[in-house]
């Protein structure tokens, strides 16, 4: 993100945390979710398994791994799995960029810009 902005990753921590605190969101997930919400995106097609979009859809409704695995009566360490599995099958190196592209919208991985003053 801080590449795709010509930011220091510093800044964009920093607007985040801000973001964060305003909407009592405690992730960057969360933040994604909140902000898709409202927007209308034509949804692209993930490979999912059937269990994987069980969890897949308990991610987007903001559930975290310990509640994903007792809705599902699945180990936490069954609900990684299924992550990992997700973003392996789909090209994505994040659960962050998964979302991201089943929003149709652009999270490349970013590289650390050097911080200027």
């Amino acid at each position: 993100m801080a590449t795709e902005l010509h930011l220091s990753h510093k800044i964009v921590h920093l607007h985040l945390s801000h973001i964060r605190k305003k909407l009592s969101i405690h992730s960057t997930i969360e933040i994604i979710i909140y902000i898709c919400r409202g927007m209308k995106f034509p949804q692209h097609n993930i490979k999912l398994t059937p269990r994987g979009k069980e969890v897949f859809l308990l991610i987007l409704d903001g559930l975290k791994t310990n509640q994903i695995a007792h809705h599902l009566g699945i180990s936490r360490s069954g609900v990684r799995r299924h992550r990992e599995k997700m973003i392996q099958d789909n090209g994505c190196e994040s659960m962050i960029e998964l979302i991201a592209k089943y929003y149709g919208t652009c999270a490349k991985p970013y590289q650390e810009m050097p911080y200027e003053n």
